[in-house]
């Protein structure tokens, strides 16, 4: 089935985001919105709304080299990436909840800086807490050239 919902850009303009879910209802709704603020705070370069997005003792393996975890490792990442990257979700989605309150995501993006785009393989497991659903690990990595 595919499914879209529209996300604000860093300019407030609106902007049409696709993607293929195996998951309905209520688990769609908590996948794709996460999709959709996590892309927005990437792209407007909002670090603290996107490490809000993480549970604070959550872990992160992305396209630098270590493993960062928690808020303060997780903040230091993202804050130190150079200014101008553009992040979408393209492609499947695919999204199951593993246990009560546990969803395990794996999905597509393309990263574009400096006119480069680069896709990644991205998997996430969403945990929901006291503050509600956030990412407790995240895995990004580039899918190789054929």
């Amino acid at each position: 089935m595919k499914e879209e919902f529209s996300s604000l850009d860093c300019s407030g303009n609106n902007q049409q985001i696709a993607t293929s879910q195996p998951a309905t209802g209520a688990l769609l709704d908590v996948v794709t919105n996460f999709q959709a603020r996590w892309a927005k705070a990437y792209n407007c370069g909002d670090w603290d709304s996107l490490v809000d997005l993480f549970a604070s003792d959550a872990q992160l393996l992305g396209g630098r080299p270590g493993i960062y975890e928690g808020s303060e490792g997780i903040g230091k990442y993202f804050r130190t990436l150079a200014p101008g990257g553009f992040a979408e979700f393209t492609g499947a989605t695919i999204a199951r909840e593993v246990a009560a309150g546990v969803i395990l995501v794996a999905t597509h993006i393309h990263f574009t800086r400096n006119g480069l785009t680069r896709p990644h393989r991205v998997s996430w497991l969403l945990v929901r807490g006291e503050n509600g659903w956030r990412i407790s690990g995240h895995h990004a990595s580039p899918i190789p050239s054929a």
